[in-house]
């Protein structure tokens, strides 16, 4: 299915996850890779179910959290963001995405909060030291 998922076809990948889901009916990972095929039909609400499915199934398993913060957005993603980040708080993908969504809500103190964070975990990233820099500017904090 990921195989499929990967190359944009979403109706192959589609038959293979549900048929992979049949064979063992708590992979997470399986569930995790067909709810972003349905989100990316256009399926949020059978994406959201499978995503709440998986956490469920697999409490512990992060990319649960992040694909519904990618789905949602907004104040409720920045939620399941925060519950990825209390199970594993040395996610530097996750502290990108809490930044990044921090800035689409227009809160940059928070987003500069979030890829400071990220930057400490990696801080060979030189897009996440560039977007730090830029947000320390904005924020009257000064160069780094």
């Amino acid at each position: 299915g990921l195989h499929y998922f990967e190359r944009g076809d979403y109706r192959g990948a589609t038959q293979y996850l549900q048929k992979a889901l049949e064979m063992a009916p708590d992979d997470s990972l399986a569930m995790n890779i067909l709810a972003l095929t349905h989100w990316r039909q256009g399926e949020t609400e059978e994406a959201l179910g499978l995503l709440d499915r998986a956490q469920s199934a697999h409490p512990e398993f992060i990319p649960s959290y992040v694909n519904c913060a990618l789905i949602l957005r907004g104040e409720a993603g920045l939620a399941y963001l925060d519950a990825a980040l209390r199970l594993d708080p040395g996610r530097e993908n996750t502290w990108l995405m809490k930044g990044a969504l921090h800035l689409e809500l227009g809160d940059t103190t928070s987003a500069l909060e979030a890829f400071t964070r990220a930057s400490l975990i990696n801080p060979r990233n030189p897009r996440t030291r560039h977007v730090v820099g830029i947000l320390e500017s904005r924020n009257g904090r000064g160069e780094r």
